[in-house]
């Protein structure tokens, strides 16, 4: 119970740290309609995206997450995860590419004028990404090395980003059920 408490103590301070406020998701509620909180501040400053536009987006990703989650946890279930070596010698799994899979084909589907960027994506040239005004950032499974361990401290994080500063963003553990968004 400590390390899950612990777990979570992180995933919020990471949360609020990035960006700016901290949403908690009870597994047993799944009304996520009733856990909004945002700073309005941030979001208000947008230009291109009106508000309630990057509230919709946010919210068709909580489903998102969790489905993006369960093929992880497919995977962890399994005795194979189909460990590779990427160039800078990180370790990437089956699941890393299942839920990079789900996360990115809902993206496009949800915000197709939206760019992604994305850890298990081609890396796209800083010269072609520095003129964008928004972008998602993904880390379709954050703590490969952990999910290997089998030890349940990784999570899946979406982010929307606005001339280079996290505005919203979806952070699920699915070990524990717990999702995060802001």
């Amino acid at each position: 119970i400590l390390l899950l408490q612990e777990t979570q103590r992180k995933i919020c301070h990471f949360t609020h740290k990035i960006i700016g406020c901290v949403l908690a998701h009870d597994h047993n509620d799944h009304s996520y309609h009733n856990w909004y909180i945002f700073d309005r501040n941030k979001i208000m400053m947008t230009d291109n995206i009106d508000t309630q536009r990057i509230l919709e987006m946010i919210h068709a990703l909580l489903p998102v997450s969790k489905e993006a989650g369960d093929a992880i946890l497919e995977i962890y279930d399994s005795p194979d995860f189909g460990i590779e070596q990427k160039n800078d010698d990180s370790p990437l799994t089956k699941a890393d590419l299942a839920s990079n899979r789900v996360i990115c084909d809902a993206l496009q589907r949800i915000a197709p004028d939206i760019p992604i960027i994305s850890e298990e994506n081609d890396n796209i040239p800083f010269s072609v990404r520095e003129s964008w005004s928004y972008c998602w950032i993904v880390d379709p499974l954050d703590g490969t090395k952990e999910f290997i361990k089998r030890n349940g401290e990784f999570t899946t994080n979406i982010g929307l980003v606005k001339d280079h500063k996290v505005i919203a963003g979806v952070v699920y553990l699915p070990v524990l059920d717990v999702l995060y968004y802001a």
